[in-house]
């Protein structure tokens, strides 16, 4: 027989603080998370996001997609993963672990512009509803990811951006092989 023990772990003080969980009994050091992925439960953002990228890069590599996490754009942006068809389609896919990770996300929506697709990817337990209808929605687990919502195709990139592009996804990649193989 197993025994749910989710309700009585504690986690941290921030979350405590949420209005959206609610306390068990008399203590509000414990909590239940209504946030998405178990917050509450003691699992961590870095985990969830680490299970979410897990599943996400599987997932395009299985589409025959090139992956790199935390590619940086040429404005010093970061994007959680970008993605690279054989065709020369950028795919760029924004983590969010929690609400509240996307609701104190206010950049996301300089990505678009450097990319052909557009992304969320998240958790099962994420409240769908609160994201935008235009962008795509990606569902991922450690294991999986699963396309919940295509994402609408964005203006085509101008030729220069996209070379520009390809340029630092290729010396990108490399220079993390080499650091990789701990030849420098």
């Amino acid at each position: 027989m197993l025994l749910d023990l989710r309700p009585f772990m504690f986690h941290n003080r921030v979350m405590a603080d949420n209005p959206e969980n609610t306390s068990v009994g008399d203590d509000p050091k414990i909590a239940v998370s209504k946030s998405g992925m178990g917050l509450g439960f003691g699992v961590s953002r870095v985990d969830i996001t680490a299970r979410i990228l897990r599943g996400v890069m599987g997932h395009f590599h299985a589409l025959g997609w090139s992956v790199l996490p935390e590619f940086t754009l040429p404005t010093g942006r970061r994007v959680d993963v970008m993605a690279l068809s054989t065709k020369g389609q950028f795919w760029a896919i924004e983590i969010k672990s929690c609400l509240d990770d996307y609701r104190v996300d206010h950049k996301w929506h300089e990505y678009i512009g450097f990319c052909d697709r557009f992304s969320f990817a998240v958790d099962p337990d994420f409240p769908l509803p609160q994201l935008p209808d235009d962008v795509g929605v990606i569902l991922a687990d450690n294991f999986e990811a699963f396309e919940l919502r295509a994402p609408k195709m964005a203006d085509p990139l101008s030729a220069a951006r996209r070379r520009s592009l390809l340029m630092k996804y290729a010396t990108n990649a490399a220079d993390r092989l080499v650091r990789e193989r701990s030849v420098v």
